[in-house]
């Protein structure tokens, strides 16, 4: 071989070499970060212009609290939440004469508490993928608790209430699913969790785990891919596209479609950060929100709430002009962690298998919703 045909092979190689390093460091797939709707598009957007890109072999991932839906007061997670909780354990728990009264008054706080879209574009978004093919479900940590007989006489349970909370945000998560029924993941655990219902997979919570593998949302959805499958559905699926305010459970999320030879595209959505953060634990007014509730079945809403939001004519809640409020970074849910680029898909957890996964134990009373 020539001299001069050598040295245009090596050129050759470097050029292709150097295109190759560049594709990777564009590469949507890993984890993102989204300040918007409109920075997720333009990731959605770059994928399903790939020739590799199959919406059919493809599942989108919402998280709820702080990516789809904001939830205001420290009774819902977004202020002094461990406080609250060990407040409302001791003034409703031990309330021995009417054991039966803890879902009524979650019923009520559920139903009345301050709840926002995070922007009002993700009702759009979420439908832009359901019609491209790919179908979406929400992987909460809540749980689909049974809450009692309501005012009407009929028994509810917590996604009663979730889904009506979607409809008036115009979010259906059911598209999609029509053929596989709603149920119960893990019959044979007396646990609540996981479920799936309507397009939602209620995980549950779990304690901190040294493994993606016993991850909560990752033994729920692991369970539900089982499922879908015995129901002919995503039996080839090979793209997972995950959304969440959280970079722990994306990570999380990430290893297990590396395992599952799945690609992985993670979504940091800070799109919450617009929001306010409630004003400094007040054990007082906190107090006298817990002890209306018990007595009169009545909510009060946070302190200074409605500084900052108002309702309109149809229920829903907004956040007022000039209340931009940027939340510290001490804040649980943000994380200040390097963001993580995809990795080779590697190994496989079998579908037909749960023995690597962690059975999760959830407490009996859970104030968050």
């Amino acid at each position: 071989m020539s001299k001069k045909i050598s040295m245009l092979l090596a050129l050759f190689s470097v050029v292709i070499e150097c295109e190759n390093v560049m594709a990777g460091e564009n590469s949507i797939y890993g984890i993102n970060v989204a300040d918007s709707v409109d920075d997720m598009q333009k990731i959605i957007d770059q994928l399903t212009t790939m020739k590799t890109f199959d919406a059919k072999k493809t599942i989108g991932i919402f998280d709820e609290d702080n990516t789809l839906v904001y939830r205001y007061g420290p009774e819902v997670g977004n202020g002094d939440m461990k406080q609250w909780s060990q407040l409302a354990l001791k003034i409703l728990c031990f309330d021995k004469k009417n054991p039966n009264n803890i879902g009524k008054w979650k019923q009520t706080y559920y139903r009345n508490h301050i709840k926002l879209l995070v922007e009002q574009k993700l009702p759009e978004f979420v439908k832009g993928l359901q019609d491209k093919g790919i179908r979406c479900a929400v992987l909460t940590s809540k749980l689909n608790e049974d809450l009692g007989i309501d005012t009407e006489g009929n028994k509810t349970s917590a996604h009663e209430i979730y889904d009506k909370e979607h409809k008036n945000f115009k979010l259906d998560f059911k598209i999609g699913w029509n053929s596989i029924p709603s149920t119960k993941l893990n019959e044979k655990s007396k646990n609540q969790f996981p479920d799936f219902i309507d397009g939602v997979i209620y995980a549950g919570k779990s304690q901190k785990v040294d493994t993606y593998k016993r991850h909560n949302k990752v033994v729920a959805l692991h369970k539900f891919l089982k499922y879908a499958c015995n129901h002919n559905q995503l039996n080839d699926l090979d793209t997972i596209i995950a959304i969440d305010d959280r970079k722990t459970e994306l990570n999380a999320l990430q290893e297990y479609a590396h395992a599952q030879r799945c690609q992985f595209i993670g979504i940091l959505f800070q799109g919450y950060t617009k929001f306010p953060q409630p004003q400094e634990f007040d054990v007082q007014y906190e107090t006298e929100r817990l002890e209306r509730l018990k007595n009169n079945n009545e909510w009060l809403l946070p302190k200074g709430a409605l500084e900052l939001f108002y309702k309109d004519e149809n229920g829903l809640w907004h956040l007022k002009e000039n209340s931009t409020f940027s939340l510290d970074s001490t804040m649980p849910s943000m994380e200040n962690e390097v963001i993580s680029k995809s990795l080779k898909p590697h190994g496989k957890i079998d579908l037909n298998s749960d023995k690597s996964l962690l059975t999760l134990r959830q407490s009996p009373w859970e104030v968050t919703p």
